[in-house]
């Protein structure tokens, strides 16, 4: 998730808690994709062994030949969810990507998308 969206000067997936929306999203609504994660990455684990191991260079260029590997779209797709999505589903720590995006006085604390049960902005 860290090549998906790496740090710069604002923050990356790492920081914003993009595994940790993963991680508790697969108990919850994404819970149909466990099976996917499951056999993907015992499928990556045995395709790279040491990966974790490897220079962040090298981990780029095996990533770099997965575009087109369900399992990493999956993987984009879920990230991107986390980094972007309301903090109140496990990601998007500190709203950071919509600070950085300078949307986080539209979307306030997940109200807007009815997420803490208030009423949306401009309804």
């Amino acid at each position: 998730m860290s090549h998906i969206i790496p740090t710069d000067d604002t923050p990356g997936a790492r920081e914003t808690g993009c595994l940790y929306y993963l991680d508790l999203q697969l108990h919850n609504a994404l819970s149909r994709f466990a099976p996917g994660y499951r056999d993907g990455l015992a499928a990556f684990q045995k395709q790279h062994p040491g990966f974790l191991d490897t220079a962040p260079e090298a981990q780029l260029k095996i990533l770099e030949a997965l575009k087109a590997n369900r399992f990493f779209d999956m993987l984009v797709d879920h990230t991107m969810q986390a980094f972007y999505g309301s903090p109140v589903h496990g990601g998007n720590k500190d709203a950071a990507s919509w600070k950085m995006l300078g949307i986080e006085k539209y979307m306030g604390e997940g109200a807007w998308n009815d997420a803490k049960g208030g009423h949306r902005h401009g309804a």
